[in-house]
């Protein structure tokens, strides 16, 4: 039976659909959620912040990386707060975990004890240089469909 559901939360209007949609899923299997929020490495690692700072004569990236994580870590922990809040008024049980490193790897991992993967088909990219990775390497979505341990319900 499916009933531990792994939701990969971002913020974004898809992955709030794919959580209202596991959220319904769970109540017809008496399922219950593991809400997780990933901070991606590739946005705060990378030549494309760097050159950006640099070229603006501003302080060096590596002294400003941990202000930055820290706003991530803030509003990573705001999302997941908020998407808590929408299982509860839904008298869903849920857990969360916010978690930082490659957003396919780390769900991949996680879903390995798990019955399921619901999650958008489209996770919220905020800079430009991940989504030209995705054009050559592949999506999120995709490494996701074809690693999982489990069975994952794309949410369009």
């Amino acid at each position: 039976m499916l009933k531990k559901i792994l939701v990969p939360i971002d913020g974004s209007d898809n992955s709030i659909s794919a959580l209202k949609y596991a959220i319904n899923f769970a109540k017809y299997t008496d399922g219950e959620l593991k809400l997780i929020y990933i901070i991606d490495e590739r946005e705060l690692e990378g030549p494309l912040i760097e050159d950006i700072i640099a070229s603006m004569g501003l302080t060096p990236y590596s002294d400003i990386r941990h202000k930055i994580l820290e706003i991530m870590r803030e509003r990573a922990q705001a999302i997941v707060s908020e998407c808590e809040n929408i299982c509860k008024k839904s008298k869903i049980a849920c857990s969360s975990k916010i978690a930082q490193g490659i957003i396919n790897k780390i769900i991949c991992e996680e879903a390995k004890s798990l019955d399921l993967v619901i999650l958008s088909s489209e996770l919220e990219r905020v800079f430009v240089h991940t989504k030209i990775h995705d054009m050559f390497f592949g999506s999120i979505t995709q490494h996701i469909l074809h690693e999982a341990g489990c069975p994952v319900l794309i949410v369009k």
